[in-house]
């Protein structure tokens, strides 16, 4: 039986550290990207929930320390984060996506521009862009006190599956366990 034009192959495991395109992957999904919550209502669900949820939640869920588990190269989840804990540890399989977002917090010139991208998530969750900047800040330094580290969610002594998620006050993971898990 032969393959069909349509059939592609789906990155796994050490893919995402040998085929994975960092470059491609941000310029195709968060450069230039307008949000209109009407147009793309699965990228307006994820942060109004978080924060909807974060507030909910608040006292039941600490303001300490949240896990990012499979972040990739993305921080739009952490900024909304940053504003309810004092520490992210921030954790992805590959190296290239932990490089990319130690280049922001260190503001290289080469790092992603996460501008445009945040200011829309601002509005979705009904802040101004004005604010953008002291929300940064707050996931910079949320960012540093946290640290960014390795993870594989197959690996039995991930944060998750080892026992250590009580370090944490919250545990959070986007469209990372569903294509990342070897089992369901």
């Amino acid at each position: 039986m032969s393959k069909s034009s349509n059939d592609k192959h789906l990155l796994h495991t050490s893919d995402y550290n040998t085929r994975f395109n960092l470059d491609t992957y941000l310029k195709s999904f968060y450069s230039g990207v307008d949000i209109d919550p009407n147009q793309e209502p699965l990228i307006a669900f994820f942060p109004e929930n978080i924060v909807r949820i974060l507030h909910d939640e608040q006292k039941r869920l600490g303001n300490q320390k949240a896990l990012e588990f499979g972040g990739g190269p993305c921080l739009w989840s952490s900024l909304l984060l940053a504003q309810h804990v004092d520490s992210i540890r921030f954790c992805d399989y590959a190296q290239s996506n932990l490089n990319a977002v130690s280049d922001w917090i260190a503001q290289k010139p080469s790092a992603f521009d996460w501008t445009k991208f945040f200011d829309n998530v601002l509005a979705i969750v009904g802040s101004s862009k004005e604010k953008r900047a002291e929300w940064e800040s707050r996931l910079r330094e949320a960012l540093n006190r946290g640290g960014l580290s390795t993870c594989d969610v197959n690996d039995p002594n991930c944060p998750i599956l080892s026992g250590k998620h009580n370090d944490y006050d919250i545990i959070f993971s986007s469209l990372c366990l569903e294509a990342a898990c070897l089992t369901v």
